[in-house]
């Protein structure tokens, strides 16, 4: 299949009414999402404006949103799925830009923004049988970072759907307000003829902020199963992984209702993976300490952990914690203790930063060094595993630190190689991998390969549970997903972090 090969329409002759749907013309949904993907990725070749006029478009946007009110009460579509209501956003943004910025914006770039909108409600609401050509492995459900508060991650909508480069970053997630769970993106097809999926799990921060928290629990809650039986229903898939914020919104797994996927919180995967970076960064010589410092920052479930696990893996390392909460930090004192490991509690975490040699990150909220009084951070390696972000990458680098995110790579090239999407983060678009991510597609792949052995498919998928994070993650746990990233070659990858694609070098 190649990109639409027919006269493409100008701006002006782009319909303004009820977009024209694959499902209209008889078209397989399927068929018509390939063509999608296609389009995007020669969407993302175009030559595009530049900043400056960049920052003009979206200024204009900005404008005609506040003048028009399309935006007006989006938290009442927060748990509903409305073609009609999403395209009254699409298209009169495709109208006010036609009008205002006429010859600037490719017109494929109007026509794939139409096909994301037309083929994600198509394939969501498709009853068909699911087609063995599509079948999937695995699926990996994520939200999305960016929101009002979060504008630094806009960038992640932009291969979904073009136009919304176009859109200020702190309006991007409300453009999606009322759209279904959608294939952000697809991995390449497997040794087994099948492929894993990024889905959208239909909720941001914003849903957050905007509703109380029971409702923005309960609405997150259905948004994710929905997700989730989108997956296993249309897509086939076995095994479904919870990104960022999501094991939260779904109690570490427990509250997910489709009980024909074995999910998995990936917690397991990231802890590994923790543990793998620190290694590594001594190894590539980003930690020269004797005795080094370890400081865990935050001891929700993930952090807390963390501890435990590190402490056990580097018995010769201190471990240094802290968290807002004091029954948090007194539950994993506790647990260290038991296990006669070397810690001690910080004071706050600007304490913690100041004593540790390696800083995990494991919270919620961002943390501003400068303004909490750090001004040299003296060749300290900061692992940040906080979703959005805890620091700030071009803050960190100018007080003389070095910091990544939680990142493998699929060093073989064969368990979990996404096509094109690289979540605006990703230093390899393909390979990269969050450990969560790498722990949902080594199950996938390790269930796959029982079936394979001959085994039946119930066995294998006990099995294959019992493997899985669905809780707390143990030492024993994150021991079986390391010896699965092993086998399936997930290693650390280049360090990174978000707009910092690569680390200064060692002096």
């Amino acid at each position: 299949m190649t990109l639409i090969e027919t006269p493409q329409p100008t701006p002006e002759q782009i319909p303004l009414q009820r977009m024209d749907t694959p499902a209209d013309l008889g078209v397989d949904p399927f068929i018509a999402h390939d063509e999608y993907m296609l389009n995007r990725k020669g969407a993302l070749l175009l030559d595009k404006v530049g900043e400056e006029k960049l920052k003009d478009i979206q200024d204009s946007v900005r404008d005609w949103v506040e003048q028009s009110g399309v935006l007006e009460n989006q938290s009442e579509y927060y748990g509903k799925y409305d073609r009609a209501f999403i395209e009254i956003k699409m298209n009169g943004l495709i109208s006010h830009l036609a009008e205002k910025f006429d010859g600037l914006i490719h017109p494929l770039e109007y026509e794939t923004s139409k096909q994301f909108v037309s083929t994600a409600f198509d394939l969501y609401e498709d009853e068909s049988d699911k087609s063995p050509e599509y079948e999937g492995s695995f699926a990996f459900v994520v939200p999305v970072r960016m929101s009002r508060n979060n504008v630094e991650y806009g960038e992640e909508a932009e291969p979904i759907s073009p136009l919304f480069r176009y859109i200020p970053n702190e309006l991007k997630a409300q453009f999606l307000v009322g759209m279904p769970p959608f294939i952000i993106d697809r991995y390449e097809v497997d040794s087994n003829g099948k492929r894993g999926y990024v889905i959208w799990g239909a909720v941001s921060q914003d849903i957050i902020d905007d509703l109380e928290p029971l409702d923005a629990l309960v609405t997150g809650q259905k948004n994710v199963n929905n997700a989730i039986d989108f997956a296993q229903k249309k897509l086939g898939v076995k095994v479904v992984g919870l990104g960022a914020t999501l094991p939260g919104v779904m109690n570490l797994g427990r509250d997910v209702t489709n009980d024909d996927v074995i999910v998995t919180t990936g917690h397991g995967g990231t802890v590994r993976l923790i543990e793998e970076t620190i290694v590594a960064a001594k190894e590539r010589g980003y930690v020269q300490a004797d005795k080094e410092k370890i400081g865990v920052l935050g001891l929700g479930a993930i952090g807390s952990s963390i501890a435990r696990l590190i402490s056990r893996r580097f018995p010769e390392s201190q471990v240094v914690i802290y968290d807002t909460d004091p029954a948090k930090i007194q539950r994993t004192g506790a647990s260290l203790a038991a296990q006669e490991s070397d810690y001690e509690v910080a004071e706050s975490d600007v304490n913690l930063i100041t004593s540790a040699d390696i800083v995990v990150s494991a919270v919620t909220n961002k943390i501003h060094l400068k303004k909490s009084g750090l001004n040299e951070l003296n060749g300290k390696f900061l692992i940040d595993d906080s979703e959005p972000a805890c620091f700030d990458p071009d803050e960190v680098t100018s007080l003389n630190g070095r910091m990544t995110k939680v990142i493998g790579e699929d060093a073989a090239g064969t368990t979990a190689v996404r096509e094109d999407y690289d979540y605006g983060t990703m230093l390899d678009a393909k390979k990269d991998l969050f450990g969560c991510e790498a722990e949902a597609a080594s199950l996938a792949s390790y269930y796959d390969e029982l079936i394979e052995r001959g085994m039946p498919e119930k066995l294998a998928a006990r099995i294959v549970r019992k493997v899985a994070i669905t809780g707390p993650v143990s030492p024993q746990g994150a021991r079986l997903i390391g010896a699965l990233f092993k086998k399936y070659s997930i290693e650390p990858a280049t360090f990174q972090a978000f707009r910092v694609k690569t680390l200064p070098p060692v002096e």
